[in-house]
């Protein structure tokens, strides 16, 4: 598209000059608009609003922003800038209320110098190639998409000072390490914490009790460690209470880590769970035989759930990872306990409860044994009770082969009739 053409013919009917809201958001990921625009070209505009989408303006950070200092918003989502976002464009001194470069292959400094003015701010530089400490903005800003870049180094141990507006947080797919800070807890307001694919250790902190808005946890896939407690005395790990705390819990992700310990029965109080996976720690024990009668596994979730949630989730469904994003999250039912194999053969499944004990080692062994003795005795009976007898008698073998020639004769004759 020629964006200088286009305002052109609009400039004779006397519009242009008062354009402030431009909006080409496509949902699609795939490119359906590109920009062609000089270097040199100048608006006759000034933007409060642009929200662009999968419309590719790079590969440099757009020069015609130059002159647009009373931008409001700035969405420039999957739109094929790569490099450095220009020191002119700090300059302006905008007063922002969103920033999204999400989606693009930005490098260099994070732009922590923006200024976010209003109450409910909200920030993404998500699958970009941003290197270096995890940056931190102003306490106004409510949503931080920070997922899917180099980030290194740990969590800042201040992030709840620094942000504790914050409703939803995402750092995950980075390179971080270190432990879960303790002041995620003053972030009162958080409904989503994902903070997958990472290199965090340690035990998870005492901080649910002031979570009780919290609908999504991811954790998975890093080092985390310790025992999942069955008493609420002890609160440092992963939860009995859980049910007191985040009643308002509807994802549960903690797989692939090193958590050790039981299932606690008291998960079963979260009747509003609709996807929980502990797959793939070192779990032992007893599966409490009420996980499978949980409300949340066998309805729908509503759009208004997961409509607040801007990323995306990796859920194993028969050995295939699939990643949900918000518009089709809430179809998604989920319930995955497998591969811990702290005690695999002392847990039991809520369909067949209460057989503890009788899996043990020799009684695998045995069953094992009478499996593989019917199925070779099978063979042998079904072999040699038909084919057998066909090879040893060979006036049963000249009547078997009589009659499958006539059958086929017949078959012969009575396509002939039918084609006639």
């Amino acid at each position: 598209m020629d964006l200088g053409g286009m305002f052109a013919r609009r400039r004779i009917r006397g519009v242009t000059s008062s354009l402030a809201d431009l909006d080409l958001y496509n949902l699609s990921p795939n490119i359906s608009l590109a920009f062609n625009i000089s270097p040199g070209w100048i608006p006759p505009f000034k933007l409060r609003y642009l929200k662009t989408r999968s419309c590719q303006l790079g590969p440099e950070f757009p020069t015609w922003l130059r002159n647009q200092n009373d931008l409001k918003t700035v969405v420039l989502n999957n739109a094929k800038i790569s490099g450095t976002i220009p020191d002119w464009f700090f300059q302006l001194n905008l007063q922002l209320d969103e920033l999204d470069v999400g989606d693009n292959r930005l490098t260099g400094e994070p732009p922590t110098s923006l200024m976010f003015v209003d109450d409910q701010s909200n920030v993404d530089l998500s699958s970009n190639l941003y290197e270096g400490p995890l940056p931190m903005w102003s306490s106004n800003v409510t949503t931080l998409y920070l997922n899917d870049n180099r980030f290194s180094g740990p969590i800042p141990p201040n992030i709840g000072e620094l942000m504790p507006y914050l409703t939803d947080l995402d750092l995950s797919r980075n390179d971080l390490n270190g432990t879960i800070p303790l002041s995620i807890g003053n972030m009162t307001s958080l409904t989503t914490l994902v903070i997958s694919n990472n290199y965090l250790s340690g035990e998870i902190p005492r901080f649910w009790s002031n979570l009780s808005l919290l609908f999504i946890l991811d954790m998975s896939n890093n080092s985390l460690s310790g025992p999942i407690p069955s008493e609420n005395k002890f609160l440092g790990n992963i939860p009995a209470w859980i049910a007191e705390s985040i009643p308002s819990l509807l994802i549960l992700r903690l797989r692939s880590n090193s958590f050790t310990g039981e299932i606690p029965p008291q998960i079963c109080q979260l009747s509003n769970l609709h996807l929980v996976d502990l797959s793939h720690n070192r779990l032992s024990g007893s599966i409490p035989p009420c996980i499978g009668n949980l409300t949340g596994l066998k309805v729908e979730l509503t759009d208004a759930d997961t409509e607040r949630y801007q990323g995306r989730l990796t859920v194993v469904a028969k050995g295939r990872f699939v990643q949900y994003d918000q518009s089709i999250l809430y179809l998604v039912n989920s319930l995955d306990l497998s591969d811990n194999p702290g005690d695999e053969k002392q847990q039991q499944s809520p369909d067949n409860g209460g057989r503890n004990g009788e899996s043990e080692d020799g009684g695998d062994d045995l069953e094992y044994f009478w499996l593989i003795l019917s199925i070779g005795l099978g063979f042998f009976v079904g072999f040699w009770g038909v084919c057998g007898t066909l090879i040893i008698k060979k006036s049963w073998r000249e009547a078997y082969y009589g009659y499958v020639d006539r059958m086929k004769n017949k078959l012969a004759a009575l396509i002939a009739c039918r084609m006639d």
